[in-house]
């Protein structure tokens, strides 16, 4: 007997419907996918571009930092020559022949390089035509970049202008321009110094921190003062831009634009990249060739899409690893930076107290107390590195302490107590003197109490080195003591040092750092610092 076997009717319809209609179930799939594929796209390439404009604003400020401390120390320099011939240029007793002599010699003992110095005295002196070191003060009237600031006492920067120097050479340089008045006719001038910048060094440098990229000083007109590219002057919506923030960045559709402001100048460092740095990943370029494997099979636009992610992958991480090196680069010049911004701040204060000195007649105690501001000024302004032993730090506040008992009426002690497995650790240079300033100012000076002392102490507990000043003046008010370390501060007398310190010791040591102020009124102050014991002979 033959036995049929039935099928179900049901069965054969759904497979049917299945293989018939697989290519369109298929394409669907392959939409969707193709749908993803350009979401991702879009994605990855406004991530790839906000990548792009961060770096490159790091690398900015990095710059701009760098440049912060040439001028910096291009200005210190030129206060310190002036400061050094200042008396023989207002109302000194010797002869002209004696004084030209005397100030030569000052020059000459100082590492000026790589600036080049110029000195501008009064017309009447029979030394002012010399011509190589020494010009008439008249004669700044006719110099171009020097005329708009004759008079101006003060420092003032002059934009890069070509002079001539040594045997008949030329070069474009900017200039640092400090004036001082006579002591005895403070309406006269006594004098200006200008230390000149050469324009090359600058360049130089942009071309060592880039090769490809446009690196631009520009001033607050969007003139470009000193650059590595073409550019001369920047276009309007360009120039309103700097002129909106500090600091910025932006991505144009042919070019990626940064810029960032230095410190005491109205200067800005420009960077500017254009083509195919920007054109990272365009959507408009993978989809014709998804589009185009879709027609032939889906295996091919998985293994593509693949590719893409693998080579955004790669592209990430030599971009996290290229921001990681910019980032320690910046650390150190933002240390060099804040550790420049507070030696202005005292070096004015002193070389007044000296001016009043020389004109109330105590010329022994000006002597005297340009030697301690000289030793001071070669130890802080020294080519060392930004972190020296505490041992270097101990004696730049003896010589400090010993400039302000020059300068004061009242009396105190300093004592250092310090334990001796501590004089060789490292620490960040200048950072006693800011809060040796704050104990004198806000404890110390005019306090009628006997027996002031100005105290500092450190040793070393579980691997961390912990430094305390302290002293036993008038304390400091409460409402005062709120705002030393508030953001946004910026006055003087709220602590400008003391900010100061406690972000270059967070550069140095981190987050784990520890930076406190303690004071009551009428018993004193101590302020304490706490940071890793790292000792000079350890790697």
């Amino acid at each position: 007997m033959n036995h049929k076997t039935k099928t179900n009717p049901s069965q054969n319809t759904y497979k049917g419907l299945f293989f018939k209609n697989i290519k369109w179930i298929v394409l669907i799939l392959l939409g969707l996918f193709l749908i993803l594929s350009v979401i991702t796209t879009f994605s990855s390439n406004r991530w790839i571009r906000k990548e792009i404009s961060e770096r490159q604003l790091s690398l900015t400020k990095a710059t701009a930092d760098n440049l912060n401390y040439r001028f910096s120390r291009q200005a210190i320099e030129a206060v310190n020559l002036m400061t050094a011939i200042y008396p023989y240029l207002s109302g000194s007793s010797i002869s002209e022949y004696e004084e030209y002599a005397a100030i030569s010699k000052q020059v000459n003992s100082k590492d000026l390089s790589p600036f080049v110095p110029r000195i501008f005295v009064p017309d009447s002196k029979v030394y002012s035509s010399q011509q190589d070191l020494f010009f008439p003060l008249s004669s700044m009237k006719k110099e171009s970049g020097l005329s708009d600031f004759y008079g101006q006492v003060g420092i003032s920067w002059i934009k890069p202008h070509e002079i001539r120097y040594g045997l008949e050479k030329k070069a474009s340089m900017i200039g640092c321009l400090f004036t001082m008045n006579r002591m005895d006719d403070y309406s006269t001038i006594a004098g200006s110094v200008v230390l000149y910048y050469p324009v090359k060094s600058i360049i130089d440098a942009f071309g060592e921190i880039s090769q490809k990229n446009e690196i631009l000083l520009v001033d607050s007109y969007g003139e470009v003062l000193a650059g590595n590219g073409s550019t001369r002057l920047l276009e309007a919506n360009e120039l309103e831009m700097l002129l909106s923030s500090d600091s910025g960045s932006k991505v144009y559709s042919d070019r990626v634009l940064s810029f960032c402001k230095l410190n005491d100048i109205d200067w800005y460092v420009v960077i500017k990249s254009y083509g195919s740095v920007i054109n990272l990943g365009t959507p408009f370029t993978i989809i014709p060739l998804l589009v185009s494997v879709i027609m032939f099979v889906a295996l091919i636009i998985a293994v593509s899409v693949a590719f893409n992610i693998r080579q955004m992958n790669k592209a990430l991480l030599e971009s996290m690893e290229a921001r990681y090196k910019q980032k320690l680069e910046l650390s150190n010049y933002q240390m060099q930076a804040l550790q420049e911004q507070i030696k202005p701040h005292f070096l004015y204060n002193s070389l007044d107290i000296i001016r009043w000195m020389i004109a109330d007649g105590k010329k022994d105690d000006a002597v005297e107390t340009i030697t301690a501001l000289s030793k001071y000024l070669r130890m802080s302004i020294s080519k060392k590195s930004g972190i020296v032993p505490m041992s270097d730090e101990l004696e730049l506040a003896e010589t400090y302490v010993e400039i302000i008992k020059k300068r004061s009426s009242t009396q105190f002690s300093l004592v250092i107590d310090v334990a001796d497995n501590t004089i060789d650790c490292r620490v960040p240079r200048f950072i006693l003197q800011p809060i040796l300033e704050n104990s004198l100012i806000h404890g110390i000076l005019g306090c009628a109490k006997p027996d002031l002392e100005l105290k500092i102490r450190s040793w070393i507990d579980n691997e961390r080195l912990f430094i305390e000043i302290e002293d036993n003046g008038k304390g400091i008010p409460q409402d005062t003591l709120s705002t030393i370390l508030k953001d946004g501060n910026e006055e003087p007398r709220h602590g400008y040092g003391l900010k100061n310190t406690k972000k270059r010791l967070e550069v140095f040591n981190g987050p784990d750092t520890i930076f406190e102020i303690h004071s009551k009124e009428h018993v004193g102050t101590c302020v304490s610092i706490g940071i890793k014991a790292t000792h000079t002979n350890e790697p």
